[in-house]
């Protein structure tokens, strides 16, 4: 019988290359989309055919507290702006997302983010009256999603991942 135990939605990492970047509070809007192309056939006029179309994947909003040890998201987002039309210097775009089993240690799947770079940044608000965290968001921009369990080796090519 199969292990049906449920991954906990709140134990979970980024990885960009081959360095684990950040332990993020929340992963947003991650998904895929593939676009309903319909079509009639010219000798049925009463049924209309449908058929895959464009693949699109949502941008990924990722959510962190801020700390003034850690900015490799920072230098990441810099990197994009600096380095964008560099093809000596290219932004890593090899980032996966590891879920993690209960006990926050082990890896228990994976998903590769093909293409991905960071195409926004936003910061905390600055409140004096407030006492919440700082949290810092990005938006990575993805090409290709491919999940597979944890302990498989990164995707080197995502092409045609869905």
């Amino acid at each position: 019988m199969s292990d049906q135990s449920y991954l906990r939605g709140y134990n979970f990492k980024l990885q960009v290359g081959l360095d684990v970047c950040a332990y993020f509070t929340s992963i947003c809007d991650f998904g895929t989309e593939i676009d309903v192309v319909e079509h009639r056939a010219g000798g049925d006029a009463n049924n209309v055919i449908t058929l895959p179309g464009l693949v699109r994947h949502s941008r990924i909003k990722l959510s962190w507290g801020v700390t003034a040890a850690n900015s490799d998201m920072w230098d990441w987002l810099c990197a994009a702006i600096d380095c964008r039309d560099d093809p000596e210097n290219p932004v890593k775009r090899d980032v996966g997302i590891i879920c993690l089993a209960a006990d926050g240690i082990t890896p228990t799947l994976r998903y590769d983010l093909g293409g991905a770079w960071p195409c926004s940044w936003s910061g905390w608000r600055f409140d004096a009256s407030s006492s919440e965290a700082a949290i810092e968001h990005v938006t990575l921009a993805v090409d290709t999603i491919k999940r597979s369990p944890a302990d498989a080796a990164p995707a080197e090519d995502a092409e045609g991942a869905a």
